[in-house]
């Protein structure tokens, strides 16, 4: 190279330029181009070298409050069963108005039924409340109860409805048929919670 003279004279040589280095980076293992390196930060991936702050995302789903509704009438349901429970000892008339006297065993086996029916419902129906889906098949178990329970009371005593004005047989048809009838429709009341969306059942 030349040597370039400064003012005072003296010469000087310019400073040596060397040529940029070029790495490929294709041939280092594993390793991605810069405009491909990401940190990971929770759930995301940020550009190394970039400045970040952490944020935690909750997200809230609000819950559907047709199971508390539900659940709740439930309970009243079951409370009011308890409360008139006592009934079942009260004087019964037949259709002519004529005083029945019905047997001291059915009135005890018919009450305590209807106390477990009453106990499973309150239990169920609270349950329901706080989003357990098992609250929905304990009110249900208590409807098969019911059912069950029904027949077999006037199957066991079927002076109980045959004295009213039925014979045997009726008795037993119209205390099914009622009693599947009834209880239908309270299964299909408890099992909206089931068919409602966002209804937050565990």
């Amino acid at each position: 190279m030349e040597e370039v003279p400064d003012q005072q004279g003296e010469s000087q040589k310019p400073p040596s330029w060397k040529e940029p280095e070029i790495v490929n980076i294709s041939a280092v293992p594993n390793s991605p181009p810069p405009s491909q390196q990401f940190m990971p930060v929770g759930q995301q991936f940020i550009p190394a070298g970039q400045q970040f702050v952490p944020v935690s995302h909750q997200y809230v789903v609000q819950k559907n409050q047709t199971a508390v509704v539900i659940g709740w009438l439930v309970v009243v349901y079951g409370g009011l069963m308890i409360l008139l429970t006592p009934l079942n000892f009260l004087p019964v008339l037949d259709i002519d108005g004529n005083l029945v006297e019905l047997p001291y065993a059915y009135k005890m086996s018919a009450s305590i039924l209807n106390l477990i029916i009453a106990s499973l419902s309150i239990i169920g129906g609270y349950r329901i409340t706080k989003y357990e889906k098992v609250g929905i098949w304990i009110v249900m178990g208590s409807l098969a109860l019911s059912f069950v329970g029904g027949i077999f009371l006037a199957g066991i005593f079927p002076d109980s409805i045959s004295s009213v004005g039925f014979t045997e047989q009726e008795s037993l048809a119209f205390t099914a048929i009622f009693s599947l009838f009834c209880n239908g429709i309270c299964a299909g009341f408890v099992a909206i919670p089931l068919l409602v969306s966002n209804n937050g059942l565990e």
